[in-house]
């Protein structure tokens, strides 16, 4: 897949904040694929994936989504105060990146996007 459908870990040597690329030109054979090869089951978990980043697909977004999804994991009733708090005190980093309101839009969105499963 590497340098053909994503670019950016062509050496295989990258820091863990470096960007990956799509290649767009390589869309219609990624959707022709998709279409052919994938069960209805397996089209199903690509479209959950879908919808689930929708609205978060900036770098710096998927990085607040998958943090709050990290300190929610095995404790879905945590509030949001618990999460903002544990987010503040990860590292510097964090607390100085991700804004308050920030880090509820994505705590919303993760619970709202996991009622819409359960409710599948």
């Amino acid at each position: 897949m590497n340098g053909v459908y994503l670019k950016g870990m062509e050496q295989n040597e990258v820091s863990p904040f470096e960007p990956l690329q799509l290649n767009y030109e390589k869309y219609e054979e990624v959707n022709q694929f998709v279409r052919k090869h994938l069960s209805a089951e397996q089209k199903q978990r690509l479209e959950d994936v879908i919808r689930l980043l929708r609205g978060f697909e900036s770098m710096f977004s998927l990085e607040l989504l998958s943090s709050v999804d990290y300190l929610s994991v095995g404790e879905p009733h945590k509030k949001l105060p618990e999460i903002i708090n544990e987010l503040s005190k990860w590292n510097k980093r964090k607390k100085d990146l991700f804004q308050p309101n920030q880090i509820e839009i994505a705590y919303k969105h993760l619970q709202d996007y996991a009622r819409d499963l359960s409710a599948n």
